[in-house]
């Protein structure tokens, strides 16, 4: 069983939980999700550190990353000091919905790299 911890205010979409399971080699039915909606500190040690205690103890974490944890997390990369699990993205793109106005977003793939 994984322990799978997704941070967004949004649901995990179900391709993307396949599309996880693909990448960590197990079947969606062996992966639990804890959902939270976080809103990370503005400040880049801040966030970091709130993704660090909100991934401990999860095999993934999946968020939606502001710019401040985005460098936080490469800076951490860098200097050999990531939070030893897996993080993903979940990459969506724009459709255009019948109207032709509203711009929606559709599952495309998800991201997977060492944190």
């Amino acid at each position: 069983m994984k322990k799978i911890k997704w941070i967004s205010r949004h649901p995990l979409p179900a391709e993307a939980l396949e599309a996880l399971a693909k990448e960590l080699n197990v079947s969606a039915s062996d992966i639990v999700v804890d959902a939270e909606n976080i809103l990370f500190p503005a400040d880049a040690d801040g966030a970091y550190a709130a993704l660090k205690e909100a991934a401990a103890g999860y095999d993934a974490v999946g968020f939606v990353a502001p710019a401040q944890l985005t460098a936080a997390l490469l800076r951490a990369a860098a200097a050999g000091r990531g939070l030893g699990t897996k993080g993903f993205f979940v990459i969506s793109v724009p459709k255009m919905a019948p109207d032709g106005i509203t711009r929606t977003f559709v599952f495309d793939h998800i991201e997977v790299f060492d944190m």
